[in-house]
């Protein structure tokens, strides 16, 4: 009985299983997403927000909807509105003025 091969691919690897009389053997190929390479794409961003307000704007140049974790100046977490403006900007409203930092990833 001839093998027989399934390829999965997806945006970052390609999975290729080989399926024999004898046993299933795994081989993994990995592909190189054209943004990993990029040199100007930014992995994370911290945004400090000094001044006490309510709404933030934040510009983190990312080049993406990022992951948001926000903090206040005693890195107690808070949590807020999220708007994604674009692919690099974001507005968090909260229900009172504080400082903190904005941790995205």
């Amino acid at each position: 009985m001839p093998d027989i091969s399934l390829v999965v691919v997806t945006s970052i690897s390609t999975i290729h299983l080989v399926v024999s009389p004898v046993a299933i053997i795994p081989t993994i190929h990995l592909v190189v997403s054209p943004v990993a390479i990029m040199p100007n794409h930014i992995h994370t961003y911290v945004h400090d927000q000094q001044v006490a307000a309510a709404v933030w704007n934040v510009n983190h140049h990312m080049g993406k909807f990022p992951s948001v974790i926000i903090v206040d100046t005693g890195n107690s977490v808070v949590i807020g509105d999220i708007v994604y403006v674009d692919l690099n900007h974001l507005t968090l409203t909260f229900s009172s003025s504080f400082s903190g930092k904005v941790y995205m990833n």
